[in-house]
């Protein structure tokens, strides 16, 4: 409440021309906003990333929250967007939703992007894998996880690399949360495991270079349509070839960029059959590699995103001048 209150005597004695919300439907994003367009008629631009109601965010959060915060979100998640004079959506998905209370012309679609100044390319790997414990004849898989149930919606796919584990050197590296190890026990991983916790891309992302394959394996839900998983423009920005099984917006972007993906479904013969072709194809990695660093640094960096937003400000307050 501090900070709020902080954040609405900035917004009254400061005036935009552009205020942005990447949370309208929260108080502490949301209110500054809408108050410096009520004062001095800047141009309100609410991001809507994700699903946050009901069907959404909201289920998945303790009743504390609900209680506390739940009933103004419920509340100002269309009633903000509504206000707002342009909406960004991270997919179709979200698209679809904002079209049912605002015209086309004010809705931007806009994906994450690949963090090229940051990630450094190694187009090599072998003497980092030995620098970090690994053996550089291993093949390694790696996912960045900021969620522990990004495991659980990979189970099948671990279950794929504990059966090829006794036939080839394999390792599976996470980058982020810490594995526990009763779960590493269940899974029986301990001896593939390569735990690297949170990494700063600015200072150690050599790291992210130890593996040979990213991974992103997502349910077919709600949520995972809603958004635009980030990780995906990283993978590409360390120019690594990605396994994943694609859904809502990433199908179409896979399509358009396939020659750097292995596709799979979430089945444990389809992915065992991926496994077997990219085992078989070691020798073609660093080619999909590069191809997934070159599309990053031209299409997909966050200064080609930053660009594509600050036209979509243009237009809405051209739109905005001439109505």
């Amino acid at each position: 409440f501090i900070s709020l209150i902080f954040k609405v005597i900035y917004s009254i004695f400061n005036r935009f021309e552009v205020v942005h919300s990447d949370e309208g439907h929260r108080p502490l994003s949301g209110i500054p906003c809408r108050l410096n367009k009520r004062i001095y008629k800047s141009l309100y631009i609410s991001e809507w990333w994700d699903l946050f109601g009901r069907g959404g965010q909201y289920d998945e959060k303790r009743l504390l929250f609900k209680l506390i915060f739940g009933w103004y979100e419920l509340k100002y998640e269309i009633k903000d967007k509504k206000f707002a004079d342009g909406v960004v959506v991270l997919s179709d998905f979200m698209k679809q939703k904002a079209l049912e209370f605002r015209k086309e012309e004010d809705i931007f679609k806009l994906h994450g992007g690949a963090d090229v100044d940051t990630i450094t390319f190694y187009p090599d790997n072998d003497e980092l894998k030995e620098k970090y414990g690994i053996s550089s004849k291993c093949l390694t898989f790696a996912y960045i996880d900021a969620l522990d149930k990004n495991l659980n919606e990979m189970k099948e796919f671990v279950e794929c690399l504990v059966e090829l584990k006794n036939h080839i050197k394999i390792k599976l590296i996470v980058y982020g949360n810490e594995i526990p190890e009763s779960v590493k026990k269940e899974l029986d991983i301990a001896d593939i495991l390569v735990d690297f916790g949170w990494v700063d891309f600015r200072k150690d992302s050599e790291k992210l270079a130890c593996t040979d394959v990213f991974i992103m394996i997502k349910e077919d839900n709600a949520l995972n349509r809603a958004g635009w998983p980030n990780k995906l423009g990283d993978y590409m920005a360390c120019g690594r070839p990605v396994l994943l099984n694609p859904i809502g917006d990433v199908t179409n972007f896979a399509n358009d960029y396939d020659k750097g993906f292995f596709i799979t479904a979430v089945k444990k013969k389809s992915i065992m059959e991926t496994l077997h072709d990219i085992i078989n194809k070691r020798n073609t990695l660093k080619i999909m590699g590069k191809y997934n660093r070159d599309i990053a640094q031209t299409n997909i960096s966050w200064r080609n995103k930053s660009s594509e937003l600050f036209n979509f400000y243009c237009v809405m307050r051209k739109k905005r001048f001439y109505s």
